[in-house]
């Protein structure tokens, strides 16, 4: 890699905080070597003693990256960065869980989470309030004459809600002053997890060097003992339930998880363990989720003969919502119509959420330890020990379906989805369908690892843009960048990654109700 250019990147970072000097240094370093078509794999090691004084090894390349996720346990291990570790976990923290324990979480959540689950009457309800209430809120603030909106802070601020409510379950009893207060903690947390663990290396020094340059860290921690304070009274309420095998429906995830831990025989259902568990599925659900849909919403804004293609599909789809918003019905009443049923008979909307996870990939990058003595990734030796970077958002973009590289991967059209989607998979929802996620286009991961709220964040994601496309018109005002023929997000990879990861485009919104 050019060393001047991973050096000045570095530097930079320093100015905007960890989370993007991570991203700045990886894009950085995989530019320089060059992509290549998302088949071909890219392998280098670079010296970064403070993440591992054994060497570090980044892997690029959809089909090597896949292989290594299915391959947990075998050639590789999970290993965030030792920070990650302290704020979300230890306890109940599916990210840094390891072998049995991560087996017997992974088989609490999986009927805890579900498609039919997150499709059931009463979440699915949950669902469509939370979106109704934040798309109206939106359209009350234009027609209060109140200043544009940050869009950024309005889609976390919504998929902070989603992920609170469908954890915790509406017996909860949050305020909106309460969950606007615990936002942003939560923030505070994000903010810190990809900080160095300096201690870990230079001791004492290292404590106080983690003072001085990042106080981020200081403050997640801060962070996460408010967020446990928060949660704790009504955790152990639904932790006493679960025990006695009363849990109910408004005890939401958090009710059923409990359940099926103590089923499978998870060695400590505890207090700790719910609230790592808790906080885990908001960093997983609140910060991926938003950006993706703040840059859909941006895109369908910049794309109005699409948006008016959308609109069509989903009120063919939808029949019911759609003849309420036609008569001018509240949103809530409105959104209420909209089921699983219209976003599978949909096939832009699907197309449309596709789309945008291919092009804005927002978690490009993930971390293993090499545990095999004999790695060889596209003829090149990976030492044991090594921490493994793997690099798979490239792929995610390039790669179509059927294996080939799309010749138009810089623009942003959803249709490029529907033949597949008529073809494969005609009349079904990607919430239930999992076939566009074969091969390279691994959005939400693969293998024994891959994120197990997808099913939450398609039907988020589905909710938001039916909503949008029955209700609203709105528009994005000045301040972002420009260029593509069909959207209006930069064509460069990594530029458009980096400003959706870190929220470097901030930028302003308006939405009003749409007249029929």
């Amino acid at each position: 890699p050019n060393v001047g250019a991973l050096l000045g990147h570095t530097l930079k970072s320093l100015e905007e905080g960890p989370n993007v000097g991570i991203s700045r240094l990886l894009m950085t370093a995989i530019e320089s070597v060059g992509a290549g078509p998302a088949t071909e794999p890219l392998v280098f090691q670079l010296s970064l003693p403070l993440v591992n004084p054994a060497g570090v090894t980044v892997i690029g390349g959809g089909r090597q990256t896949r292989a290594l996720f299915e391959a947990e346990d075998k050639s590789v291990r999970s290993k965030w960065p030792a920070t990650m570790g302290e704020i979300l976990g230890p306890e109940g923290a599916l990210l840094t869980l390891q072998g049995e324990e991560h087996r017997a979480m992974r088989r609490a959540m999986a009927g805890a989470i579900s498609p039919m689950v997150i499709e059931a009457p009463a979440n699915w309800a949950n669902l469509q309030r939370v979106v109704a209430s934040n798309l109206d809120a939106w359209v009350g603030a234009a027609e209060g004459g109140e200043e544009p909106l940050d869009m950024l802070l309005s889609m976390r601020q919504m998929a902070f809600e989603v992920a609170v409510t469908q954890t915790l379950g509406t017996d909860a009893e949050l305020s909106r002053e309460k969950l606007v207060s615990l936002r942003e903690d939560f923030d505070a947390i994000t903010e810190g997890l990809f900080v160095p663990k300096l201690s870990e290396r230079l001791g004492p020094l290292g404590e106080l060097l983690e003072l001085i340059l990042f106080p981020e860290r200081d403050a997640a921690l801060k962070g996460r003992m408010r967020i446990d304070a928060a949660l704790s009274e009504h955790m152990c309420e639904v932790l006493e339930r679960a025990r006695h095998g009363e849990s109910v429906e408004g005890d939401g995830m958090a009710g059923r998880v409990a359940l099926a831990g103590m089923a499978e025989g998870v060695s400590d259902v505890s207090l700790p363990w719910m609230l790592g568990f808790a906080v885990n599925m908001l960093f997983g659900g609140v910060v991926t989720t938003a950006a993706s849909l703040y840059r859909m919403t941006a895109e369908l804004a910049a794309m109005p003969e699409i948006l008016e293609l959308l609109r069509a599909d989903v009120a063919a789809a939808m029949p019911v919502a759609a003849a309420r918003a036609r008569e001018g019905a509240a949103i809530e009443e409105v959104v209420a119509a909209i089921e699983p049923a219209g976003v599978a008979a949909s096939p832009l909307l699907n197309a449309v959420l596709l789309e945008t996870l291919r092009y804005f990939p927002v978690v490009p990058f993930a971390f293993r330890e090499v545990i095999a003595g004999d790695l060889v990734v596209g003829g090149h030796s990976v030492p044991k020990g090594h921490t493994a970077i793997l690099f798979f958002g490239g792929a995610i973009n390039e790669e179509r379906p059927d294996g080939g590289v799309w010749d138009d991967a810089a623009v942003f059209d959803p249709r490029r989805w529907l033949p597949f989607l008529s073809e494969a998979m005609p009349g079904q929802s990607i919430m239930r369908n999992p076939k566009p996620f074969k091969g390279a286009f691994a959005p939400f991961g693969a293998g024994p690892r891959v994120c197990p709220g997808q099913s939450l964040a398609l039907a988020e994601l589905s909710l938001h843009v039916a909503a949008l496309a029955l209700c609203a018109d709105w528009d994005v005002l000045p301040g972002r960048y420009g260029g593509d023929k069909v959207g209006q997000s930069p064509g460069e990879y990594s530029t458009r990654v980096m400003a959706t990861r870190n929220g470097l485009e901030r930028f302003p919104f308006v939405v009003k109700r749409h007249c029929y």
